[in-house]
C-alpha cells in the first residue's frame, strides 16, 4: 500500500528526570518480565547505567503515565531516571504500546558482525551472559517452530532445510568451537543456549552436555535458489536427512 508523504512531526515535548516509583504503570501494558530479564537488566544498570530514556505522556492531574520502559522504572524506584514526555493522545500511546517491541523484533541478524562483537564485548554479571544466550535459543526455535515444510519423498517442493533433530552422519560435536562467545556464555552460566556462528551454525549445549532430546542444527545460508537446491541434491545423495527451507 502506498501512503502519502506526510511531514514527521517531532512527538517529544521535553526530557525529564522523575523518581521511578512515581511514574504511572500503562494499564494495557501487555509484556511481561520473567525473573532472568530483570537479573540481566539489574545487571546491565549496575555496570553502565542509565543510557537510554523512558517514554511517557503527561496525564492531567500532571503525573506522568509510562509508554515504554515499565521494567526499568520498577527496577530503580526511588532513582531519578530520564523520561522523554511525549505529545500523544491516550489512542496514540497505545499505538505506540503496541508497536514499539515488535517492530524492533522485525530486525534480522548480520551473525559475522554479531560474532565479532560478542567476541569483544565482556560483562561482569553472569546474568547479562544467560540472557543473552536464552535470547539467542529463543529466537532461532521461533524460526524453527514457525516453518512447515513439505517432505522431498512425498513430492512437496523443497523450500530449506529440515532441522528434524537427526545429526548428519559423521557430523562431529567440535564443528562449532568451545570458544564461540554465546557458548562461553552458556557454558560460564550452566544456561541452554544457541551458539550463533558467522556460518549460522547453531547448537544447544550446556555446562553438563546436552540434554536428551537436544536438537543438532547446522543452518547453512546460500545466495541465491540454486545454489540452495544443489546443495540439498548434495547432501541427499550423500545420506543425509534434510529438506529446504527459506526462513
Amino acid at each position: 500500500m502506498t501512503h502519502k508523504r506526510l511531514p514527521i512531526r517531532d512527538r517529544v515535548r521535553e526530557l525529564r528526570r522523575v523518581r521511578g516509583g512515581d511514574l504511572v504503570p500503562h494499564p494495557r501494558n501487555w509484556r511481561t518480565h520473567p525473573e532472568a530479564q530483570r537479573q540481566a537488566l539489574c545487571g546491565v544498570l549496575a555496570e553502565i547505567g542509565y543510557a537510554d530514556a523512558l517514554l511517557a505522556r503527561e496525564l492531567p492531574d500532571g503525573r506522568l503515565q509510562l509508554i515504554d520502559g515499565h521494567l526499568r522504572a520498577e527496577s530503580t524506584p526511588d532513582t531519578l531516571v530520564p523520561v522523554l514526555v511525549l505529545d500523544v493522545t491516550d489512542s496514540e500511546a497505545e499505538q505506540l504500546l503496541l508497536t514499539l517491541d515488535p517492530l524492533a523484533g522485525l530486525a534480522t541478524t548480520d551473525t559475522l558482525v554479531l560474532d565479532e562483537l560478542l567476541a569483544q564485548v565482556h560483562f561482569e554479571h553472569d546474568e547479562i551472559l544467560a540472557a543473552l544466550g536464552e535470547s539467542f535459543q529463543r529466537a532461532t526455535q521461533e524460526v524453527l517452530d514457525r516453518v512447515t515444510v513439505p517432505s522431498p519423498e512425498a513430492g512437496g517442493a523443497p523450500v530449506g532445510f529440515d532441522l528434524s533433530g537427526r545429526s548428519p552422519a559423521g557430523a562431529s560435536s567440535d564443528a562449532i568451537p568451545e570458544s564461540s562467545p554465546v557458548q562461553a556464555a552458556a557454558t560460564s552460566t550452566g544456561a541452554t543456549s544457541t551458539v550463533i556462528s558467522g556460518t549460522d551454525n547453531l547448537r544447544s549445549a550446556n555446562e553438563s552436555g546436552p540434554p536428551a532430546d537436544a536438537r543438532y542444527c547446522v543452518l547453512v545460508q546460500c545466495e541465491d535458489e540454486a545454489e540452495q537446491l544443489e546443495l540439498l541434491e548434495r547432501l541427499q545423495e550423500e545420506g543425509h536427512t534434510c529438506r529446504a527451507l527459506i526462513a
